[in-house]
């Protein structure tokens, strides 16, 4: 499916996606850029976040490995790498900069 991103950034989700994935009027929605990828997805509650980390990543990860999938156009993704390598490169960034940080 294809959308036109208008003057001002924003697109339009089908009504057939939105119905699709459950959104309605008013839902916050996460965007991330993530592998080459622009995922949008409703955004998850702080508290479910902050509980459940490993899930979360793992939600991520089906994301991507679905997006990669889906992907039919030639440029619709970048790189050599699965959606895991990806999510345990960005894990390890998170620690490396969370104990820099602490050190500061």
């Amino acid at each position: 499916m294809t959308v036109k991103l208008q003057e001002n950034g924003s697109i339009t989700i089908p009504a057939r996606l939105r119905t699709l994935a459950g959104l309605s009027n008013g839902v916050q929605l996460e965007v991330k850029f993530l592998d080459g990828t622009i995922l949008i997805r409703p955004k998850a509650s702080q508290s479910s976040k902050a509980g459940n980390e490993t899930e979360y990543h793992k939600a991520i990860v089906r994301d991507l490995e679905r997006a990669r999938k889906t992907a039919k156009e030639p440029g619709m993704t970048h790189g050599p790498f699965t959606a895991r390598e990806a999510a345990d490169f960005l894990r390890k960034e998170i620690k490396t900069r969370s104990k820099s940080a602490k050190q500061k």
